[in-house]
């Protein structure tokens, strides 16, 4: 049985919340409910309603669960709208958010204005689509079929996959020209970062933390023959950036023939500066550190963990990302290097 919520507003009836609870996530291979929702067109300051009634079952639809002023959200949505321009038209990728009320409904749309957000994206007060698409974590994308459908639920990127060798922007695709599209979801959180694997890194030029000499990573990516770049974004105030820096520093002492490391911190304000100055001395990073101001260069490497680690090969391909404290760094530029460089083992360490 469908379940239909009447929302006024952006708010949801006690009845309709009810029934929300009840019903619970809408599982892969069920039929997604047909609601009346609140939607912010491109440009509009003020919502309009959308009955999904008029949608379902009569065209593929890709929701797009995001948090406003989220970097990696916000950047999935604008992947996706890259994409939704090669697409049918009669395929709906809308945003999905959250906003209390007018006043942030209109924060939410100078933000997506200067975004250059031209998707449709649903605003709701509360979690009620989140947790019908299987619960809050965002990003993550979810695609509806045709015939109205969930077919993949939870996607953390457009490169995870989603089975039989698929993966999502291929599922949309294949969504999009009414052809068969795998079952699954919720999916296994998946870094957003990862979509940049296989992708030419994202150029751009910061000042340095300490001299303020202006950087740009393509002055370094490739320029100095056979070199792999490490990436590496991190933040003083960050527990993980803590745990990880000493295997950071010591790959970067023993590896730096073939690897040149560098590094990227957003620092709001001059207190933030000087803890970042206080962290570098006290873990003896000898590796240019950049200063990331307003967040951009993170938000295009859609960056959800500080502490993450690009790879780049010499040819300015992004080789892989890794997230977390869970990496210890010294082995892993040692295998980078191996498997990039073609470095025998014989060349490992020190010199």
């Amino acid at each position: 049985m469908l379940l239909v919520i009447a929302v006024a507003g952006a708010a949801l009836g006690a009845a309709g919340a009810a029934a929300a609870a009840q019903e619970g996530p809408v599982l892969p291979g069920d039929p997604f409910p047909a609601l009346t929702l609140q939607v912010l067109s491109p440009g509009a300051v003020e919502l309009r309603p959308l009955d999904l009634a008029q949608l379902i079952g009569k065209r593929p639809i890709v929701l797009v669960q995001f948090a406003i002023g989220n970097g990696p959200g916000e950047a999935m949505l604008l992947r996706l709208q890259e994409l939704s321009s090669d697409l049918p038209a009669d395929v709906d990728v809308m945003g999905v958010a959250r906003a209390q009320g007018a006043e942030g409904v209109a924060r939410a749309a100078r933000r997506l204005g200067a975004l250059g957000v031209k998707l449709p994206v649903i605003m709701e007060e509360g979690p009620r689509l989140d947790l019908l698409l299987g619960g809050t974590r965002s990003p993550t994308i979810n695609l509806i079929d045709h015939q109205g459908i969930l077919r993949v639920s939870r996607a953390g990127g457009l490169k995870q996959k989603v089975g039989a060798g698929a993966d999502m922007r291929q599922a949309i695709r294949s969504a999009a020209a009414r052809g068969p599209v795998p079952t699954a979801g919720p999916l296994e959180p998946y870094a957003p970062a990862n979509d940049l694997i296989g992708e030419h890194f994202p150029d751009f030029k910061l000042r340095t933390l300490g001299t303020g000499e202006e950087m740009a990573l393509s002055q370094l990516v490739g320029t100095k023959g056979q070199r792999v770049t490490a990436l590496l974004f991190w933040h003083p105030d960050s527990a993980e950036s803590f745990h990880i820096m000493s295997g950071v520093v010591s790959g970067a002492a023993s590896y730096h023939k073939w690897i040149d490391v560098i590094s990227v911190a957003n620092l709001k304000d001059e207190q933030e500066v000087a803890r970042a100055k206080e962290f570098v001395q006290k873990n003896a990073m000898t590796f240019p550190v950049l200063r990331d101001e307003g967040r951009k260069t993170q938000d295009r490497y859609m960056v959800g963990s500080l502490a993450t680690m690009y790879f780049i090969r010499p040819d300015g391909v992004v080789d892989a990302v890794y997230t977390g404290t869970n990496v210890n760094y010294v082995p892993v530029f040692s295998v980078k290097i191996r498997r990039i460089l073609k470095v025998g083992k014989e060349y490992e360490g020190g010199g």
